[in-house]
This record gives structure tokens, sequence and C-alpha cells, in this order.
């Protein structure tokens, strides 16, 4: 999973998060609010009606004279009558409403999880507070249509409402996309340079494996080459050979030019190889064309500023990874002088170039030799897996 996804993933589980964890707190509040809210409406009807039952009603069905003995039957009754549901009520009343809030806050966090989960903080606040609209009767008309515009208000800025959602998500996670790439792409420190430079033993190996073609060799291969070029039709074995030759060709004319930075030849005692390889599980390969020629101290000037390729734009620091045609390798940049002493000679050396001069000086004799031949030595031209040619 690469670090933008990861951060992607993150933020996307902190905000439903967030929303679950508000849904849980706040859904059992309003669900406690609306049942305390209707049993003091039940409460106060019963404040009025078992007064009215127990000395209005109830005495007129058994008052059926103004004798004495028939108003104390009425008063007796009604007494009797209020004290029974006073009583009643008193019980009922509060054990109802501790029964609904149990119930009602223990299933209200759970659906204010789900929802705040799965639809987001405006549908949560939606759910969590029309119910309590049902209780608009008792305010006044004014208080009504507010609440009712409130209600009309939030379900016309539904859509609005996460827009801005996505939006506010997109600043986020380009603000921690941004912090991430100028982290992995800050100035690499005098101290640190050292961690990119071959050690002298690294620059010893090289300097043993160092192979270059004669004029006579590089001539050959040209003419070849231009053989190939002109033929309607080329086998396997051809179009293998022809690559071969145009990218030694390539490499060599790339890493024979200019310094990306300064846009001139650097000299020979400051001319530097910065390379891009890869690990393929033993070893350090080099990535096909994945190194460039420059001016040592513009490279390192460079790279105090800047840790990015100057010309690809790769974070030096954390280069991507690199697709070998058998497995995801990890990758690395390194630079070392480019022309090194070999027999009193300056000459340039690459591992890539000495790879490639190499596979051609093989390949010149089978170009004259029987098909099987050819065929056994193309089964070894896998430049970059070929461990005849490993690097440090």
């Amino acid at each position: 999973m690469g670090p933008l996804n990861f951060l992607r993933k993150l933020f996307s589980f902190f905000w439903h998060g967030s929303a679950a964890l508000a849904g849980f707190l706040l859904l059992p509040i309003a669900s406690a609010i609306q049942i305390l809210l209707l049993a003091f409406v039940v409460a106060g009807m019963a404040l009025v009606l078992v007064p009215l039952i127990s000395f209005v009603f109830l005495p007129r069905l058994v008052i059926d004279e103004l004798s004495f003995r028939s108003v104390f039957r009425g008063i007796t009754i009604g007494l009797g009558a209020f004290i029974g549901l006073s009583a009643l009520a008193l019980v009922v009343i509060p054990l109802m409403t501790v029964i609904g809030l149990g119930i009602g806050v223990i299933s209200s966090a759970v659906d204010g999880m789900v929802t705040g989960w799965n639809e987001g903080f405006l549908a949560l606040i939606r759910k969590a507070f029309t119910p309590l609209f049902t209780f608009s009767w008792i305010q006044t008309h004014q208080e009504e249509e507010q609440i009712q515009n409130l209600v009309q208000g939030l379900n016309d800025d539904d859509e609005h409402v996460q827009d801005r959602q996505t939006e506010l998500g997109n600043h986020l996670y380009q603000l921690l996309t941004q912090l991430f790439t100028e982290a992995n792409n800050r100035p690499i420190n005098q101290g640190d340079l050292k961690n990119y430079k071959c050690t002298g033993t690294e620059v010893e190996k090289l300097k043993k494996e160092y192979q270059i073609l004669d004029t006579n060799e590089e001539r050959n291969i040209k003419e070849y080459l231009e053989k190939l070029k002109e033929k309607p039709t080329l086998s396997p074995d051809e179009i293998k050979h022809k690559a071969l030759i145009e990218r030694y060709l390539d490499v060599k004319e790339r890493l024979n030019g200019s310094c990306p930075i300064t846009l001139e030849v650097p000299e020979k005692s400051n001319a530097v190889l910065l390379v891009k390889q890869y690990y393929d599980g033993s070893t350090w390969l080099p990535v096909p064309n994945g190194a460039q020629i420059f001016d040592r101290e513009s490279l390192e000037g460079w790279l105090k500023t800047n840790a990015v390729h100057p010309t690809t734009r790769e974070n030096i620091v954390s280069p991507e990874q690199y697709d070998d045609g058998h497995k995801i390798c990890n990758t690395r940049y390194r630079y070392h002088p480019y022309y090194i002493d070999i027999q009193g000679r300056q000459c340039g050396v690459s591992q890539e170039l000495n790879n490639l001069a190499s596979l051609l000086k093989n390949s010149l004799p089978i170009l004259k030799s029987s098909k099987s031949d050819q065929r056994q030595l193309d089964d070894n031209l896998d430049i970059n897996r070929s461990h005849a040619w490993s690097f440090f």
C-alpha cells in the first residue's frame, strides 16, 4: 500500500469513526430527552385529568340528590379515586420512563454508531434532533414555524453539505499529500551525502569489472545494426541483438553528454555518474537507462536544496520500486566518479555499460555461428538478471 493511499484510508477511517462515536453519544442523549419530554407531557396530563375524574366526573355519577348521604358518598368515592389514580400515576409513569430510557438509550446508541459510520454527520444530526420537533405543539406558532423551517433547511442543504464534506476531505488529503511530498523532498544535508556515494571498495570492484568495446568491435556492431535496419523482417534472435546494440550505443552517448544542471560537459576530474539500482535479492543491479552523468559540485549543490532527480524528478531518498519481470524490487540511488584511472588511462566506467559491452563481446562471434549456438547464448541475454555482472 502506498503512503498516499494509506493517508487517504486513514482519513476516511478517522472521518467515519468520528461520526460513529458522535452517534454513540448523541443519539442516546436525544432519545433520553425525547422520552423525558414524553414523560413530562403524560405527567402533566395526569395532573389535570386525575382531579377532574376524581372530583367532577365520578361524583356526578353517584350524587343523585342534594342529601348529606349522597354528597358524602360522592366525596368519599372522589377521594378514593384521587388517591388510587394518583398512586397509579406515580408508579406507572416513572416505571415506564425508566424502561423507556433503558431500551431507548441502548437501541439508539447502536443505531447512532451505524448511522454515523454509514451516513455521516449530517444524517446523524437530522436523525437526532428531528424527532424532538414532534413536541413543537407545545411551542408558540412562531416557534413551530422556525422548527419546520430548520428541518426543511436541513433537508434542502443535505446535498450541499455533503459536497462541502467531500471538498473538505479533498483539501485535507491534498494538504497531507503536500506535507508527505515535502518531507520526502527535503534537502539532503552535507553529512548525509556520504550515504549516496559509492564506497572505495565498490568503486574498486566496478573498476575490476570494466569492459568496453574497442574501435573495431564498435564499428562491427554499428555495421551489423545497419544491416538489421535494412531487413524487412527480423528473427527473434535478431530482434534481441538489435535491441542490445541500440541500448549500448544510447547509453554510451548519454554518458558522454553534458550535465543536465550546467548544460556543459563536465571536466573528467569532476564528472560523476548518478545511478539508480534495484536489489534482486542478492546483489544491486542497474535499472535500465537509470544512469546520468553530472558535474559533482553541481549535483551535490542540487541535492542540498532539493532531494529530487534533476531530470526525472524522482525522489532520491525514497525512489519508486522497480519491476524486473519477476518481482517488485527495492531501489536506491548512488553516485561515483565516472572517469577512473585504468592502466594509466582515464576511462568512463558504468555498471550498465560494462554489462552491455560484455554481452556484445559474447554476441559477436555467435553472429557467424550456427543458429543453435545463438539460441544457447540468448538464454543468457537477460541483462538485468545476469549475476555475472553483479555490482557492490
